[in-house]
């Protein structure tokens, strides 16, 4: 579902500081087919704040090098508009996307997917990051009934953090991006994730994702799934103990 933000009983926009203005709430504006979250001005302005703390930057400053498809044959065109009409009333499915991507391929080569340098997000997966205790007692050659402490925790994180961040480990980073689809009524994001092991030589993963009204969903959905770790340099001691499973888990 899209998430929106209601600010001041009065003004739409995509949920997320890198979202889009949508407008006032108007007349034939079903607001019950979203999920919404309403808000004062001093909410916006924390969320602004918080966003900076994260990435150091303002929202807006986003991206400049992002691929954009607005010549389409006609029956594509009429795709993307039906695939912006389903996200708009929530009733989206992804294999409406299947003759998209099926037209991408035959005329684009993967590579030109890599080039796109304004990345939305790029996370870590917790899960193979391995974040557990049994990896830890592994790797420190502790026995079994080693006490394994937060400040251990802590210390094995981000030294594995940054072990990951330099190529080690044949772990992966993921960057998540999207293609800028343009009709006459029509303006759509579709994410696609990279996925870079740092095997010398090799190309990125490439795993296209779905479709989204704009790059907000996308970094909300990443965000809000657990799996991905993002801000991994700027994690304080109580986020990193929060990515931990329980031991044997």
């Amino acid at each position: 579902m899209t998430n929106i933000w209601v600010v001041n009983d009065e003004y739409v926009s995509v949920a997320g500081l890198i979202g889009i203005h949508l407008g006032y709430i108007s007349k034939g504006f079903d607001i019950t087919k979203f999920k919404v979250d309403y808000l004062s001005s001093n909410d916006i302005h924390q969320k602004a704040e918080d966003f900076y703390e994260k990435i150091k930057k303002y929202p807006g400053n986003n991206f400049s090098k992002k691929m954009i498809i607005d010549s389409l044959p006609s029956e594509i065109e009429s795709i993307i508009d039906q695939i912006k009409h389903s996200l708009e009333n929530n009733t989206y499915n992804q294999e409406m996307n299947l003759p998209v991507l099926s037209w991408l391929d035959n005329n684009f080569e993967e590579h030109e997917y890599f080039e796109d340098e304004g990345e939305i997000e790029v996370a870590i997966s917790k899960s193979m990051a391995e974040l557990n205790e049994d990896m830890l007692s592994e790797e420190y050659g502790f026995d079994d009934d080693e006490v394994i402490t937060d400040e251990l925790k802590i210390e094995y994180t981000r030294a594995k953090i940054k072990r990951i961040e330099e190529g080690d480990e044949g772990f992966a980073l993921y960057a998540f991006n999207s293609i800028v689809f343009k009709t006459a009524k029509s303006h759509i994001v579709l994410g696609y994730t990279l996925s870079v092991f740092f095997n010398p030589g090799a190309l990125p993963k490439l795993d296209w994702d779905r479709f989204y009204l704009c790059d907000a969903d996308i970094w909300l959905d990443i965000h809000n799934d657990p799996e991905w770790i993002t801000g991994a340099d700027s994690l304080s001691d109580k986020e990193i103990l929060s990515l931990w499973n329980k031991k044997n888990d």
